[in-house]
């Protein structure tokens, strides 16, 4: 295990103080940060008695790394987000502040900022720290490694953030870059030979596509490139009067219209897609228990080794007569092995159980030879009534998981992976 030593942060002067080294420092100065630069921290054998306490300071734990000529101090992971037109940081706050706390129970400091907290001529960052259920702000080093939870995808794209992602890859080791692309990921995954064969038929969407998948298959969903949690999709069957569509709309609620002409059906796709990139992809008919159809989600991310691992499985159940899982539009939560034990043979429901990890960990490997730097995602897979899986979609901006065995896992092994990303041999991992 590496040697630690406790930091302590001022609130009344924002200067940082170093507290009982496990090893002597040796007149060997304190760096920081990406760029090893000199920390300056106050260094004590003990905390001072007449020294502030109680809400007045922010402590954590941090890692050393003890070299012949210095001490490397850390690691900092650094938590990059934007803000909003009012100045609002953006994101999940409450799982924000979660990494952070994460970081202080194993070795580390984890902070949240923006690309307008980065000092670029002294190469420190203004960031954020939950402290007593709010941000406090702190001086600190370029971190060692960023992690991307840039929430909005049209945000991530916007010039001058693309401008900084590609000044910080330079300079600190950056992680989930990017969000994922639908259409992309599936021209990925297709390379891999042994990954073809879970992949639903699947194509840009046109008129012309729209027209030739309705001929081949029942049912057909149609999905925006760049959506999550659901928003956005359409799902096309042909009945026997014609065609149903059904739309999931940006605020949870589903529109629903029948057409007797593939012309009408056509002119109504069009309006609803717009001027919004599209994929059309053939329909499963998903395994089901009480005739509620549901699907697997796998979270898998790189451990303190560097190595990638299965985080966890959980699983969404649709509503009934919803066209996605997603919990934002209905669905909620089940448990994977009693779900796939209810709806298929025992022998099948193993198989699928086993086969879910050496293919998720294969997915995750293809994307990375395609997105290097990518370190975790989570991944959407279906089981059709015959046992077969298939791969449906991956996030590179895992939302958080409501399994709370899985969420605390995926929040240590975030930590691990930036302990061993930063060069800070812990010899621990996620228990």
């Amino acid at each position: 295990m590496a040697p630690h030593a406790h930091v302590v942060l001022s609130l009344s002067d924002h200067r940082w103080h170093v507290i009982r080294p496990t090893l002597p420092l040796s007149g060997r100065p304190l760096v920081a940060g990406a760029l090893d630069q000199p920390w300056p921290a106050d260094v004590h054998s003990r905390w001072p008695a007449d020294a502030p306490s109680g809400s007045r300071h922010w402590r954590s734990r941090i890692l050393l790394d003890p070299q012949p000529e210095r001490i490397r101090i850390g690691p900092f992971l650094g938590i990059l987000t934007l803000r909003d037109a009012q100045g609002r940081l953006r994101g999940n706050h409450g799982h924000l502040a979660a990494i952070c706390q994460t970081a202080r129970r194993l070795g580390g400091i984890a902070f949240v900022f923006t690309p307008d907290d980065v000092d670029r001529t002294t190469m420190t960052v203004t960031g954020r720290l939950p402290h007593r259920g709010r941000w406090i702000e702190a001086p600190l080093p370029l971190p060692h490694v960023v992690y991307n939870r840039i929430p909005y995808r049209q945000w991530e794209q916007r010039p001058g953030v693309q401008a900084f992602l590609t000044w910080l890859t330079k300079r600190v080791h950056l992680f989930n870059r990017s969000f994922f692309d639908k259409w992309q990921l599936t021209q990925w995954l297709g390379t891999a030979k042994s990954l073809r064969a879970l992949l639903p038929d699947t194509a840009r969407a046109t008129l012309g596509t729209l027209r030739a998948f309705l001929a081949r298959y029942p049912t057909v969903y149609l999905k925006p490139c760049g959506g999550k949690a659901g928003v956005g999709i359409l799902r096309v069957t042909k009945t026997p009067a014609g065609y149903e569509a059904i739309g999931q709309s940006t605020n949870g609620t589903r529109k629903t219209a029948v057409f007797r002409r593939f012309e009408e059906l056509a002119s109504w796709c069009r309006r609803w897609i717009g001027d919004v990139p599209y994929l059309i992809q053939q329909g499963i008919e998903l395994a089901n228990v009480n005739g509620q159809r549901f699907d697997l989600r796998a979270l898998v991310q790189k451990d303190g080794s560097g190595q990638w691992q299965l985080t966890g499985v959980g699983a969404r159940v649709a509503p009934a007569g919803g066209i996605t899982t997603h919990v934002p539009q209905g669905g909620h939560i089940g448990n994977p092995r009693l779900l796939l034990a209810r709806a298929l043979p025992s022998q099948a429901a193993f198989h699928v159980q086993d086969q879910l990890r050496a293919v998720a960990l294969a997915v995750a490997r293809t994307l990375e030879r395609h997105m290097p730097g990518l370190a975790e995602c989570s991944m959407d897979f279906g089981v059709d009534r015959h046992g077969k899986l298939w791969f449906f979609e991956a996030n590179a901006k895992p939302m958080t998981f409501d399994e709370p065995t899985i969420q605390r896992r995926a929040l240590e092994t975030r930590i691990r992976y930036a302990q061993w990303a930063a060069g800070f041999r812990t010899g621990g991992t996620p228990q």
